[in-house]
């Protein structure tokens, strides 16, 4: 089993890899990165974006099961990491849902 603390270190490593990603994609100034926090609608993650973005995230990080509609259904590069590490638990056999603690809700 996974510990949760290592799920959760896991999903702050994504996102900031999705944020540094993201970043290039839309030419983010000098740091290279948008805020893990970031709006992706407002950062302007349209389709095209999505689809590169699920693309590079699957070939880059193995990430299974990840489509489009994630990417465009997730509010922030966070939100998106969690979901990701989510499936990559479930695809494991894992259940992380089944270890959250009381009043997380589920990704």
């Amino acid at each position: 089993r996974v510990p949760i603390s290592v799920a959760e270190e896991a999903a702050s490593l994504l996102a900031r890899q999705i944020a540094v990603i993201l970043g290039g994609f839309l030419m983010q100034g000098e740091s290279g990165a948008v805020d893990v926090d970031a709006s992706m609608r407002r950062l302007g993650v349209d389709s095209l974006v999505s689809i590169e973005l699920r693309n590079l995230l699957r070939r880059k990080f193995g990430l299974p099961g990840l489509q489009v509609q994630d990417v465009r259904d997730s509010a922030t590069p966070t939100e998106l990491a969690k979901l990701a590490i989510e499936r990559m638990l479930l695809a494991a056999g894992e259940n992380p849902r089944s270890r959250m603690p009381a009043g997380v809700p589920p990704v």
